[in-house]
């Protein structure tokens, strides 16, 4: 898994380019390249890695740590004290979202039995439930701050 993040954090430098970034960073290029591809002697550090993906904005790397947690993280809208439109469009989402998972469970319970198959998708469901829900609440939890 590590290999997998660091691949990420690799491909993100290239994209950059890593040249650039490594300027932005304040590290040698070469030390750079070293790390990112696992040299002996070269560790990539966490310093590192979170300057990679606040530069890049890339953050495949953080996703996949996320993943391996059982987290999932999103990008909040800033919150624009007075606007309607951002909560609206949240409170649609969940509705949306809502249905679907509607949709998906009462297609499973028609036959009485649920399958695999029919359990990860009504999980799936569910979890895009949650999210949407959670959105919504760390939005508003920005205005309490």
């Amino acid at each position: 898994m590590m290999d997998e993040i660091i691949d990420l954090l690799d491909i993100a430098a290239k994209d950059f380019p890593i040249k650039a970034l490594a300027d932005e960073i304040d590290k040698a290029e070469s030390t750079l390249r070293n790390e990112l591809t696992r040299q002996p002697g070269y560790k990539l550090g966490l310093h590192t890695a979170v300057l990679i993906m606040k530069k890049t904005k890339d953050l495949r790397a953080l996703d996949k740590i996320e993943s391996f947690f059982n987290r999932v993280a999103f990008v909040l809208p800033p919150p624009q004290e007075g606007a309607m439109e951002p909560i609206m469009k949240m409170v649609a989402s969940m509705a949306r979202e809502f249905g679907e998972n509607m949709e998906a469970l009462a297609k499973t319970l028609e036959d009485g039995k649920i399958t695999k198959h029919e359990a990860t998708r009504c999980l799936q469901e569910n979890k895009d439930v949650i999210t949407a829900c959670v959105k919504l609440q760390a939005y508003l939890e920005q205005f309490v701050k």
